[in-house]
């Protein structure tokens, strides 16, 4: 029988720095002859059982593991290995940051939710529009927004836990409310407003009480 190197697959996909055992063995040597195998790896460590370990890598990295016969060299297999990056531990987001910034019914929204380190994270965030009674100033256009409501949208953050909105105009000379709650935390928040001033106009020749009752 010719001497032939059998593995248990040639193909293998693991985590960085992870260990996996490589199978393999001699079939058709010779009695009186040496029947062990070597392995060898290009990026990662595997010891003389077989025991592979992988490098921590930074991105997918592929990696090859040669097995050759002792009694005869020539005679050798192949095994790949698919070494996958570690992916970030992603932590929950525990309170968020929200700033109104503009000014006379003219708003962008911005929102950073953070960990308890003050990390930012990616986070699940629901803003309602308090005013129902008026036309909303959500807009309706965000491709992620799981609300059918339109005085709502659910929507995330980024992977870095930042979101910026821009609010819809409006021209009533109120104060709009907004109200802010990042899911699975207490953190809920409710950011005013201002709308633009009412505009004054003065009543010549009426005098002081016909305009100051406007």
């Amino acid at each position: 029988m010719a001497l032939e190197i059998i593995i248990g697959k040639s193909d293998y996909e693991m985590q960085s720095g992870g260990t996996i055992i490589v199978q393999a063995d001699v079939r058709g040597w010779l009695r009186g002859k040496e029947r062990n195998i070597i392995y060898n790896a290009e990026k990662g460590s595997i010891d003389k059982n077989g025991r592979y370990k992988a490098p921590d890598v930074a991105e997918d990295t592929e990696d090859q593991v040669t097995i050759t016969s002792i009694e005869d060299p020539n005679v050798s297999k192949i095994v790949n290995i698919l070494i996958k990056k570690k992916e970030k531990a992603k932590s929950r987001a525990s309170s968020a940051e929200v700033k109104a910034l503009g000014m006379a019914g003219e708003y962008i929204l911005e929102i950073q939710t953070v960990n308890d380190a003050g990390q930012g994270v990616e986070s699940r965030v629901i803003i309602t529009d308090v005013n129902t009674n008026l036309s909303t100033i959500l807009p309706e256009d965000l491709e992620d927004d799981k609300s059918s409501n339109p005085y709502q949208i659910d929507i995330w953050t980024d992977e870095d836990g930042y979101r910026a909105i821009t609010l819809i105009d409006f021209n009533e000379p109120v104060t709009r409310k907004l109200r802010v709650r990042l899911v699975g935390t207490p953190f809920d928040r409710e950011i005013p407003l201002e709308g633009p001033k009412k505009e004054i106009k003065v009543l010549k020749g009426q005098g002081f009480w016909a305009n100051a009752i406007q």
